[in-house]
C-alpha cells in the first residue's frame, strides 16, 4: 500500500476517533498531538586518527504537540561525533514560550543514534530541565526497498520524564511507524499508552502522535 495512502488513513482515525463523542464508560481518553522536529548538522572535520569519525556541530528544534493551545519550543545547539553507523550530541539551549512568565527555561539535551546491525536502528535521547528529567528512546527495524533504500521502519519507543521535586512525571510506551519522503523529511505515526501522576492518583489514557521531521 503506498505510503500517502497508509498516511491519510491514520489521519483520518486520528480526527475520527477526536470528533467522536465521548461515553462515560470510555477508558482511558484519547490525546491527539502533532509534533514538528526539526535536526540540522554541518560536520567540520575529521578526529585526527580517526578517518571514519567526524567532528560538526548539530540543531534540535521541538515543538511538542502543534494541536497545544499554550505554543512552545525547545531549541538546542551544541557538538555532533559521528562515525559511519552512530552519532552521539551534546546541546544546550532553552525551552522558549510566549505564554508563560519565564519566556525561557535552559535545558541540557544528550542524543544518540546507532546502527548495530543493518536491520536495526536505535535512538535515544536525555533532557535536564530546571525542574524535571525526560528521557526517549526508541528501536527500529528498517524495512529495505530492492535497491537498498529503507521504505519504511517499524519500532516501538518509550518516553518518560520525573519532576525533581515531588511525584509529579509520566511514563508512556507504544509501536510506532515510520515513513521517509526524501532524505531530508520523514513522517512518524505512534500510538502509545501513556500513564501520568495526579493527585488523585495515576491517570491512564491513549496518545496518538503524527512526528514531521525535517533533516537538513
Amino acid at each position: 500500500m503506498p505510503r500517502i495512502v497508509i498516511l491519510s488513513l491514520v489521519i483520518t482515525s486520528l480526527f475520527t476517533i477526536t470528533a467522536s463523542p465521548a461515553r462515560a464508560d470510555e477508558s482511558p481518553d484519547f490525546s491527539p498531538e502533532i509534533r514538528l522536529l526539526l535536526h540540522g548538522t554541518s560536520l567540520a572535520s575529521n578526529v585526527p586518527g580517526h578517518e571514519d569519525t567526524s567532528v560538526g556541530l548539530a540543531v534540535w528544534v521541538i515543538e511538542p504537540n502543534l494541536l497545544d493551545a499554550n505554543p512552545q519550543a525547545q531549541a538546542t545547539a551544541g557538538l555532533q561525533l559521528a562515525s559511519n553507523t552512530s552519532w552521539i550530541e551534546l546541546l544546550g539551549g532553552g525551552v522558549f514560550s510566549p505564554t508563560t512568565e519565564t519566556v525561557a527555561s535552559p535545558v541540557f539535551d544528550l542524543r544518540a543514534f546507532a546502527a548495530p546491525a543493518k536491520h536495526l536502528h536505535l535512538f535515544g535521547e536525555v533532557s535536564v530541565y530546571g525542574d524535571a528529567l525526560y528521557f526517549f528512546a526508541q528501536a527500529d527495524v528498517p524495512i529495505r526497498k530492492s535497491d537498498g533504500d529503507v521504505a519504511a521502519k517499524i519500532g516501538v519507543e518509550v518516553e518518560g520524564a520525573k519532576a525533581w521535586k515531588g511525584t509529579g512525571g509520566f511514563l508512556a510506551v507504544g509501536p510506532h511507524m515510520i515513513l521517509p519522503w526524501s532524505e531530508h523529511f520523514a513522517t512518524i505515526v505512534a500510538f502509545q499508552t501513556r500513564g501520568t501522576y495526579a493527585p488523585t492518583g495515576p491517570v491512564t489514557d491513549l496518545v496518538g502522535r503524527i512526528y514531521a521531521v525535517i533533516d537538513f
